[in-house]
């Protein structure tokens, strides 16, 4: 090891609880750990990985919040209130957009986040130039341009991004929609789908595309949800957002199902992407009998690093994730005090690759 940079001391979240214990690291990124806390730390606290935020819509940070309206009124493709005001944006503007937003997740302790984002190759590329230099990683689920399948352009959106992202199976031709899923998997790329977000969708159909994960679930059935765990394909939800549109993601049936939970923000326009924010807000609706501060906190650490093939734990190498958080919280109760905290809560964030 060379020169500490910098050790930071206190608990940390590690194999789902929270341990006694420091971490050193030095200028070359190096990590050594120990199980015992360090009476010389530059900072003391609760020690979190950064946060992986499992679904947005970035784009959309690009466009003022709507007025009231229902989900197919807001959001719904084509011609939903979000898609006419995207059509005005500039390439300009939008790469703008985006890279603020990009900037206040890293202010709010986000790592990583994964964006379906609409607009073909050139918003994926849009996206690309917004992280490039930044300091936060983004998995890019890109949508085709049309509902229509075109081999060209299947070819040149995998080479630019992580995978798929599907508004719903119930906007595509079912044909036109699994030669979509074909050429994603002979690709070795993922494919993901909102599902039964404002109506139920046939989850046959929807598993049918090999999803590697689904976003809402709002509407599913027991059963579908069910299947789903059978299948280990986890569900993203994204509570403050559906509550806009006076939604509320089915938690109980989700738990009694044996589903893997992850949370995302969703639409910027409708929730700004802050974990803190969400984790609170799922705490506000739901039970601690339904949902413990523990289980919430394997949601958002454990499950959502399984949709993005992420290892979890702090002090895992090769180094598993993105970076961890030091919060100025009291160490009573530290599960507790994460979901209660807020960005001004943070002291120091280390990034992998630098600060």
């Amino acid at each position: 090891y060379g020169v500490m940079m910098v050790t930071v001391s206190g608990l940390i979240y590690k194999d789902g609880e929270f341990q006694d214990g420091s971490i050193s690291v030095d200028e070359e990124g190096h990590m050594e750990i120990s199980s015992t806390k360090a009476s010389n730390a530059d900072y003391k606290g609760l020690v979190i990985p950064t946060f992986s935020n499992c679904h947005m819509h970035i784009g959309d940070s690009a466009v003022p919040k709507p007025p009231s309206g229902t989900i197919e009124e807001i959001v719904g493709p084509p011609d939903g209130y979000k898609h006419r005001m995207l059509r005005q944006v500039s390439d300009e503007d939008m790469v703008e957009a985006m890279g603020q937003c990009i900037e206040r997740m890293e202010k709010a302790g986000i790592g990583r986040f994964l964006d379906f984002r609409e607009g073909g190759t050139k918003g994926a590329r849009q996206l690309l130039e917004a992280l490039d230099g930044g300091n936060v990683a983004g998995d890019i689920y890109s949508r085709p341009g049309t509902n229509i399948y075109d081999s060209g352009e299947m070819e040149e959106l995998l080479s630019i991004s992580t995978g798929i992202g599907i508004s719903a199976i119930s906007d595509w031709n079912l044909e036109e929609l699994r030669k979509v899923s074909d050429h994603v998997h002979r690709k070795k790329g993922s494919l993901a789908l909102h599902a039964s977000e404002r109506e139920r969708e046939d989850i046959d159909q929807v598993l049918d595309m090999k999803p590697k994960f689904l976003v809402h679930m709002i509407k599913a059935a027991g059963d579908d949800l069910a299947i789903c765990a059978e299948n280990d394909v986890p569900i993203v939800i994204c509570p403050r957002a559906n509550s806009f549109f006076g939604l509320e993601p089915p938690i109980q049936k989700m738990m009694d199902a044996g589903v893997s939970i992850c949370l995302g923000t969703d639409n910027v326009m409708l929730a700004e992407p802050d974990m803190f924010s969400e984790m609170r807000f799922l705490r506000g609706m739901v039970p601690t009998d339904v949902v413990s501060s523990g289980a919430l906190l394997t949601m958002v650490f454990e499950n959502c690093r399984k949709v993005l093939n992420q290892v979890p734990n702090i002090g895992v190498e090769p180094w598993g994730h993105d970076g961890f958080i030091v919060l100025n919280r009291p160490l009573d109760n530290p599960a507790s005090q994460v979901i209660d905290a807020t960005p001004d809560d943070i002291l120091f964030i280390w990034k992998s690759g630098g600060n």
